[in-house]
């Protein structure tokens, strides 16, 4: 049984982690075993993100404490049932991604949604945000839409010069054939 002050500890420590996490995603860890949850933390801790699990009203107290408003219908969908966190303070890419590589062949556990940016996403949504590709790949398409215009006119431009090399060829062939 958890006393009154470690929960009001908890509800301090999930305050400060829904105001410094760049992402939040939660999860249902129902029906998973011990084992499969000593490898999901060990996966979590080894991208770099951080798990934490505690009573469903001691997440929604502790946002309210960090001053979030909750959308209380995402709320309700998310905070039932056996529910954890897993969160990252660097990167708001990396644990909706650590939890959705983790269940990909397991199905264990599953996204129930998340919190980014100040709002709080429904499962769909924090689905898609760990579908998001890492900011490197995100660079390189940025950096090869830019390049590709440019490689396009050069292209053309090449083309036009060369039909020009071939139409003077062609009149200095012609010339040199009559003379």
């Amino acid at each position: 049984m958890i006393t009154r002050n470690q929960k009001e500890q908890i509800c301090e420590k999930m305050a400060e982690t829904w105001k410094e996490a760049k992402s939040l995603v939660f999860y249902s860890y129902e029906k998973m075993k011990d084992s499969e949850l000593t490898d999901f933390r060990m996966t979590v801790n080894k991208s770099g993100c951080h798990a934490f699990v505690t009573k469903n009203t001691l997440f929604l107290k502790s946002a309210e404490q960090a001053g979030i408003e909750l959308d209380e219908k995402i709320a309700n969908e998310i905070f039932n049932g056996m529910t954890g966190v897993v969160y990252s303070i660097d990167d708001p890419i990396e644990a909706p991604k650590t939890v959705k590589e983790f269940a990909k062949g397991k199905k264990k556990p599953v996204i129930k949604g998340g919190y980014f940016e100040g709002k709080l996403l429904s499962k769909q949504e924090a689905i898609k945000l760990a579908s998001i590709p890492p900011r490197e790949v995100l660079l390189g398409q940025v950096a090869y839409c830019i390049k590709g215009p440019t490689r396009n006119l050069a292209v053309v431009l090449n083309n036009t010069l060369t039909k020009v090399c071939w139409a003077l060829n062609a009149v200095k062939q012609e010339k040199e054939q009559n003379a």
